[in-house]
């Protein structure tokens, strides 16, 4: 798959490294998944999204890859809020 190039800004790269080390804990594979960075206002959350299973046009939720996993991390200090798992 080929991916653009992609910027962000250093906070946005430090929350990135944050949910890293969380996904890392739950022992997925990261290359089947991609990761979406949403800003908000006290919060940065980080989406690893698995990839589709062949067939199914729908992302997200469950699949053979695993679960859509969204981690919220604080933008004051870059502590991990919560997480959580779509369905």
């Amino acid at each position: 798959m080929d991916t653009p190039e992609i910027t962000l800004t250093g906070p946005q790269a430090r929350a990135v490294a944050v949910a890293c080390g969380e996904f890392d804990e739950t022992g997925a594979a990261a290359e089947l998944y991609e990761v979406v960075v949403v800003t908000h206002a006290d919060a940065f959350e980080i989406v690893f999204l698995p990839e589709a299973p062949a067939g199914r046009s729908v992302r997200g939720g469950g699949t053979p890859a695993g679960s859509e996993i969204h981690y919220w991390i604080s933008r004051r200090d870059l502590s991990l809020q919560r997480t959580t798992f779509a369905r």
